[in-house]
């Protein structure tokens, strides 16, 4: 009955929370741009974009293959990933969880959660 119990888990685990791209909530879909308009998130129902004035941007869906996004999280007021980032060039592996939290329907706290700190929130506003 354990063993079963253990595969029914690593069945959903890995058939239902892993995806080669995101699929973000209704209600975050949009641009979401920080006080400074130094970083902006784009969501559409199956992507996140990361645009910056000090880097490249990130699109989630072309940057990740199968199994390297997990959603934790997704509900009417909190949406949350985690991506596991290879820099093969240097040899490492990170783990960063994204957390959106809904303030209102115009603003959000981002909260990045690295395997050595979680940061605190940056409000983002809907442009």
């Amino acid at each position: 009955m354990k063993n079963i119990v253990s595969l029914l888990l690593i069945i959903l685990f890995f058939g239902c929370g892993i995806f080669s791209s995101i699929n973000p909530p209704k209600w975050i879909i949009g641009s979401w741009e920080d006080a400074s308009g130094t970083m902006t998130f784009t969501f559409t129902s199956n992507n996140m974009v990361i645009t910056s004035k000090i880097s490249d941007p990130l699109d989630y869906k072309e940057s990740y293959n199968r199994n390297e996004i997990v959603e934790n999280i997704k509900n009417n007021g909190i949406y949350e990933f985690t991506a596991f980032i290879v820099f093969e060039e240097y040899g490492i592996d990170i783990k960063h969880t994204y957390r959106f939290v809904l303030q209102s329907s115009n603003s959000l706290r981002f909260y990045l959660i690295t395997d050595k700190k979680d940061n605190s929130p940056t409000v983002l506003f809907k442009k």
